[in-house]
């Protein structure tokens, strides 16, 4: 998604306020294809500094996700706020870091989407690690998600399974037998 900031770039403190709506970038969570159920709602302001345009706002989105417990699909709401900064650079310098950003040792891969030319700013890559930033770190369908028995593989939010599951660390059954000793010998 490119944006034109021509009407600021002559006046330092000049800005444009934006509140659109868009379709979503493409997105991948740990090979996973992620799906964009709700568009993109962006609200946000370009601000020439004088050293910069600044871009300060807000993103909405709903995401089809997976749930980690039992698998099933699950929507999840994401609502990131955007700061960024973005510097003018000439067509040589872009270009040199451009080709600077394939080198694994190269600090200033991390910035390389902050730089622009032109009248244009592209907030694709920007929008895209904002949205992948502001998913929790464990997807859930609900916070009580039974998830999956690992012993029949049925979704315990559905049915309850009739398997005994032993929640005790396999490196601690030792101290399971001598409490069971203790208790037999105390009757």
């Amino acid at each position: 998604m490119k944006v034109n900031i021509a009407p600021i770039m002559e006046q330092k403190g000049a800005s444009l306020d934006f509140n659109l709506e868009t379709k979503c970038p493409p997105l991948e969570l740990q090979q996973q294809e992620v799906t964009c159920i709700e568009p993109l709602r962006l609200t946000f302001t370009l601000t020439n500094t004088g050293e910069c345009i600044l871009l300060q706002g807000r993103l909405e989105t709903a995401l089809q996700l997976t749930c980690d417990r039992c698998l099933q699909p699950t929507v999840v709401p994401v609502a990131v706020p955007l700061s960024e900064e973005f510097y003018r650079a000439k067509e040589s310098e872009l270009n040199a870091k451009r080709a600077a950003a394939g080198d694994p040792f190269n600090e200033e891969d991390d910035d390389q989407d902050n730089w622009y030319t032109g009248d244009t700013i592209d907030l694709s890559s920007i929008l895209k690690d904002s949205i992948l930033l502001g998913l929790p770190m464990k997807v859930l369908c609900h916070p009580e998600c039974a998830g999956i028995c690992h012993i029949c593989g049925k979704n315990r939010n559905e049915d309850k399974c009739q398997c005994e599951i032993d929640d005790i660390d396999p490196r601690l059954a030792g101290l399971k037998e001598l409490l069971k000793d203790a208790k037999e010998k105390g009757r």
